[in-house]
């Protein structure tokens, strides 16, 4: 089949080709469609996880798998400074931006978004993040200021870190699981927190928990807090949301004096919950709160044409302190950022400022023609907990 055939007119067709040559030529085509067909019927490691239905795919248009295997848990995908994190089963979408230009430290810009995420939901309770290195790998940043980020996180009880496993997002109530609740109230505070989580309502839950919501109504808000100028923000804006009185503690002051917790209806950060809840009756949970993203105000320093002047105000420094991490990327070397924390030093402290973002508080004290308020509670949070004080 193969042999070498000599030719009639070697000057017309040259001379004989080599077998191989000849094998080439005759297979070529064929293998083209093996490969193809082959190729099309591929299917990668996320497919078969996700359930994804594949099938033979005509060669027109021919269907095209990554074969670039992505963990169960996070994984980050971006380039330059944005890397994106999704988790799995989930539609959220977590942005991470790094500016290398502004004056803020790269590792106190990945902690204070962390920080962010985690208070406003972005990042989810028991949520892994990615390793140091992918992290690093992500963002194009050194892996040692991932690492100095993930551990002051860990130092201030936002991520745990266990030996041998990825760092995670601190679980609400670590340690305390439905199959290993110590009683029935545990259990039912397990239930009334995932039933929140899936979108429930109290009064879908009326007839499971009955006893629980014939109790006596609260008389009053109780805000645990330990930052004092965070337990203000909180109690204003809460109290201008609900015609209901407001009251406020540390935990340390409701571990002191547990008679704080009675007759009150307690509220607290969702990232504070597994400490404030022991310190309260079992039958009376706090209800968690979420703070809200600062993604309107990022977008208003991004759209700015000229360099500007941009003043944060607040009566809180943890306030201040996220604000400035936050809009850090947005504000690069391009505009100027400032804080203050009231009462300010003078009244032309604004002045030269072309944008001031006012908390809640602040937003009353001052003048300035171009002042944006800041609400730091999420609508969904208030309307959750308006509906928690009308249930029966």
């Amino acid at each position: 089949m193969f042999s070498t055939l000599a030719p009639e007119n070697k000057r017309e067709r040259g001379p004989p080709q080599p077998r191989a040559l000849q094998f080439v030529k005759c297979h070529t085509a064929e293998a083209l469609r093996r490969r193809e067909k082959a190729f099309c019927f591929q299917i990668s490691a996320p497919s078969r996880l996700s359930g994804e239905k594949v099938g033979p795919t005509s060669r027109s248009s021919p269907r095209v798998f990554s074969a670039q295997p992505r963990l169960a848990g996070v994984y980050y995908e971006g380039h330059g400074a944005l890397a994106r994190t999704r988790s799995a089963g989930r539609a959220a979408i977590m942005d991470i931006r790094i500016s290398k230009e502004s004056e803020v430290p790269l590792r106190q810009q990945l902690a204070e978004q962390i920080v962010l995420h985690i208070a406003t939901g972005k990042l989810q309770p028991g949520q892994a993040l990615p390793s140091v290195r992918e992290l690093a790998r992500r963002l194009k940043i050194h892996h040692n200021t991932v690492s100095e980020a993930y551990q002051d996180l860990i130092r201030r009880m936002w991520l745990v870190g266990r030996r041998g496993s990825r760092v995670t997002v601190r679980a609400l109530e670590e340690g305390v699981h439905a199959r290993g609740a110590s009683g029935l109230d545990d259990f039912i505070n397990t239930l009334i927190r995932l039933a929140r989580d899936q979108g429930f309502s109290l009064q879908s839950l009326r007839e499971r928990v009955r006893e629980r919501l014939l109790g006596q109504p609260p008389d009053h808000i109780l805000v645990v807090e330990a930052d004092a100028g965070l337990r203000r923000l909180l109690q204003e804006e809460i109290r201008a949301a609900i015609n209901w009185p407001v009251e406020v503690c540390s935990r340390l002051e409701l571990a002191a004096n547990p008679g704080l917790g009675i007759g009150a209806l307690a509220v607290a950060a969702h990232y504070a919950i597994p400490d404030v809840n022991p310190l309260l009756p079992k039958d009376r949970p706090a209800i968690p709160l979420e703070f809200g993203a600062a993604d309107e105000h990022v977008e208003l320093i991004r759209n700015r044409r000229e360099p500007s002047i941009v003043a944060v105000v607040s009566v809180s420094e943890a306030f201040l302190q996220t604000a400035r991490s936050v809009l850090a990327t947005a504000a690069g070397r391009r505009h100027v950022l400032q804080e203050f924390l009231l009462p300010l030093p003078d009244a032309k402290a604004l002045a030269a400022a072309d944008v001031v973002f006012a908390d809640s508080i602040a937003v009353r004290e001052v003048k300035h023609r171009g002042v944006v308020p800041y609400r730091l509670i999420a609508p969904a949070s208030l309307s959750y907990l308006a509906s928690a004080l009308r249930a029966p």
